[in-house]
This record gives structure tokens, C-alpha cells and sequence, in this order.
């Protein structure tokens, strides 16, 4: 799914295949704009509480219900190339009609563009030539540690044993960079920071390492 933005609305093209379509709908713009960043908040929130449900609920009737029906039956996993402001949408947790969220149907992934898809090769071994990285206890420029993320990159290593693994203080710039580079699988658990006017400047938070940037990004 790649969407665009229009002054009055949103467009988005679904790719499956053996199918495409475009669908275009109205959209109050404004009001969507300020949701998605009121949702955003609320998710940072750990004391938002009742506010979270009809904010996501909104943002969900604007984006995702337009295009539930008409994905083909069966479908378990969903590419999304957002755009503009609808980058800081985490479509996992908006509602479904049936009351659950994305995440409990299908598995999600996201593309800066569906035109990267014709530069992916064919999976490997699961597992085969994995890399994986957690900032952990590290606080880099103002923000805060993720030590949760430790725990996160052990239970994937135990389902993947032979996974490379860089942690903390070892989670540099160019460590991610050659992984990047060499590795078929990176899961990466740290800070992402993105820059709405210029995305090619988002980056991933590394840690801080003598001649090399804390920030990785194109």
C-alpha cells in the first residue's frame, strides 16, 4: 500500500501479485494532521489512558477503513509506504472493525517508497545471516535509554542462535553500517528520529563512538 497526500484527501495504491488499484478518498486534512500527532503523544504517554481508543479510532476511519475492503482475502501481511505526516502512524495499533488492532491480523512493514520492492532479493535462510542491536542502557543526545530493548534482543536471539549480536557501548555507527551492508536480516532496537521537512535526514540513534557519528541515516 503507498499512499500520497492530496489538499483534500488521500490516495493509495494497492500492489498485490497479481493486482493493483488506486482508491481515492475525501479526507478532512486538518483535523487528520492533528490527530495523527495527538496520537503520536498519547502513544509516548504511558499514563494517557482513555484518551488513546477514539483518537486511534479517528485516525483508523481516516486511513485504514477506506482500504480494509478492498484488500484480497487472506492477505497476512501488508507493505506500507506512507507519506508526508502519515509517517508517525504506527498502523500496528489502529483498530480494525472488528475491534482488534492491525498488529493481531496482519504482520506489518513499511517501505519509503513500493519502489524499493524491485530492489529486494529473495529471502534467505531464516535466521541464516541475522544481525541484531539494542542501545539499551546508552542515553545519546537528550534521549532517553531503552533498556527494555536488552531484553527484546535476547528472546530474539534464543529463537535465532546464530545471530550476530551488538549491544550498548557496541552498537556503533559503523557497526550498523556493515551490518546493514552485509547482513540478509538487522533488527535494530533503539531511538529512530525523524525529520518530517527533510525524511532523508530521519535517522537511527547509535551509540557514540570516537570518529564516528552518533546518527545513522541516508
Amino acid at each position: 500500500v503507498e499512499f500520497a497526500t492530496l489538499p483534500d484527501g488521500l490516495t493509495a495504491f494497492l500492489i498485490g501479485p497479481a493486482s493493483f488499484e488506486q482508491i481515492v478518498w475525501k479526507v478532512d486534512m486538518s483535523a487528520l494532521g492533528k490527530d495523527v500527532f495527538t496520537l503520536r503523544g498519547l502513544l509516548a504517554d504511558p499514563n494517557s489512558g482513555d484518551e488513546l481508543g477514539p483518537v486511534a479510532a479517528r485516525v483508523a476511519e481516516s486511513v485504514w477503513k477506506p482500504l480494509a475492503a478492498k484488500l484480497p482475502a487472506g492477505t497476512q501481511r501488508i507493505l506500507i509506504a506512507p507519506a508526508s505526516f502519515l509517517n508517525y502512524i504506527p498502523f500496528q495499533v489502529l483498530p480494525a472493525a472488528n475491534g482488534k488492532q492491525l498488529i493481531d491480523q496482519f504482520v506489518i512493514s513499511y517501505l519509503p517508497s513500493a519502489s524499493t520492492l524491485a530492489l529486494l532479493g529473495q529471502p534467505g535462510t531464516p535466521g541464516g545471516n541475522t544481525f541484531l542491536g539494542a542501545l539499551g542502557s546508552m542515553s545519546v543526545d537528550g534521549l532517553p535509554p531503552l533498556d527494555a530493548t536488552l531484553g527484546e534482543v535476547d528472546a530474539i536471539k534464543r529463537l535465532l542462535p546464530k545471530a550476530a549480536v551488538a549491544k550498548e557501548k557496541d552498537l556503533t555507527h559503523d557497526t550498523v553500517l556493515a551490518a546493514l551492508r552485509e547482513r540478509d536480516l538487522v533488527h535494530l532496537a533503539t531511538h529512530g528520529v525523524y525529520d518530517q521537512q527533510s525524511p532523508l535526514f530521519s535517522a537511527l540513534v547509535t551509540s557514540p563512538s570516537k570518529n564516528q557519528a552518533s546518527r545513522l541515516s541516508l
